[in-house]
């Protein structure tokens, strides 16, 4: 019976001890399948770090750009505006040259009449002498 006894004993034992290495080999395989997926997410997390670095540069650089327009936008409208003072002095010397003209033209009506009229003078005095 002891012989019995101790074989049952040492058969259990076999299984308990082959159920232990298996589930010992089960949780092995698990820890290795999460140390796979873990440096998966790992890589994963990398990706997305060097992909939001890309993405800062990017805007960096987006916003460079974006100074350097409005710097340009600004000295054209400068231009503009000093384009726009030249138009104006040109306007006004215009002018001035257009009411010079009308003076000068309103001298010479003046000294045409001037002269036509001692002409007149001239002519009368002479045939009167």
């Amino acid at each position: 019976d002891d012989v019995q006894s101790a074989m049952q004993g040492w058969e259990t034992q076999k299984k308990d001890t082959r159920r232990l290495e298996e589930l010992s080999a089960a949780k092995d395989a698990e820890g290795v399948g999460l140390r796979t997926e873990m440096r998966k997410y790992e890589g994963s997390a990398a990706d997305s770090r060097r992909l939001a670095e890309k993405a800062t540069q990017q805007l960096v650089l987006c916003q460079g750009d974006l100074r350097a327009k409005d710097d340009e936008v600004v000295r054209l409208r400068d231009a503009l505006c000093g384009r726009d003072g030249e138009v104006e002095r040109l306007q006004r010397k215009v002018n001035d040259l257009q009411e010079a003209s009308h003076r000068h033209e309103m001298a010479m009506r003046e000294v045409a009449h001037e002269a036509a009229s001692r002409k007149s003078e001239m002519e009368l005095l002479e045939s009167s002498n």
